[in-house]
């Protein structure tokens, strides 16, 4: 079984949970604290994100949302469907299509007004390119048997994960509280997931679409 079951999942899935609820509270009750490492964030970020960082991290970006993360979401699904791991490639188009409708709902009724503009809560980029890191580690990262491809693919995850914090704040797009409620809000979402994939996985292999699927 690609997920396994883990008793921490449902525990952690609450406390993310509560620390989400505690970050979206401050849209509607702000914290003095939040409120100026915000502000700061968002007006002074050319005093710690130069230029040439920003150019360096839109190739990463790329990946985050939109059409580059749609392409790896859709080859990722070809791959397990073709190689018979059918139950995932579905686990993965729900998880993701279900998450891209949570996402767009949250975006639409929640702004964040920052002094100086207003930013998206919770942050898209940083959500979908947590779901994509996730399948990567979950379903790629045990597939590889070479050491060197193993490190590759988790460089290559960690800098997709930073560069998007960083372009997301230097291009004014995000503040660290819509950073943190996405990454939360994906963490919670992927709990939620598992622990349905786990319990309806093993019943799915009867349908005759997945039938002989590895899962």
């Amino acid at each position: 079984m690609i997920i396994g079951p883990d008793r921490l999942r449902k525990p952690l899935m609450f406390l993310w949970l509560i620390i989400f609820l505690i970050v979206g509270s401050n849209l509607f009750l702000p914290s003095p604290l939040l409120n100026i490492i915000d502000n700061f964030t968002f007006n002074f970020q050319n005093l710690f994100l130069p230029t040439w960082l920003l150019t360096i991290a839109a190739p990463f970006t790329w990946f985050s949302h939109g059409f580059g993360n749609a392409i790896l979401i859709f080859l990722l699904i070809f791959l397990l469907w073709g190689f018979k791991y059918k139950i995932p490639a579905a686990w993965l188009l729900l998880t993701n299509l279900s998450g891209w409708l949570l996402i767009s709902m949250l975006t639409l009724l929640l702004k964040h007004h920052i002094a100086g503009g207003e930013t998206a809560f919770p942050n898209v980029a940083i959500f979908f390119t947590t779901l994509l890191i996730t399948y990567l580690y979950n379903i790629v990262l045990p597939e590889l048997t070479k050491v060197r491809y193993q490190i590759l693919l988790q460089i290559f995850c960690i800098l997709t994960f930073l560069t998007t914090i960083v372009y997301e704040i230097g291009h004014r797009i995000a503040v660290p509280t819509d950073l943190l409620a996405g990454w939360l809000l994906a963490l919670i979402w992927l709990s939620l997931a598992e622990l349905m994939y786990v319990k309806y996985a093993k019943p799915m292999r009867r349908r005759v679409i997945f039938r002989n699927s590895w899962y």
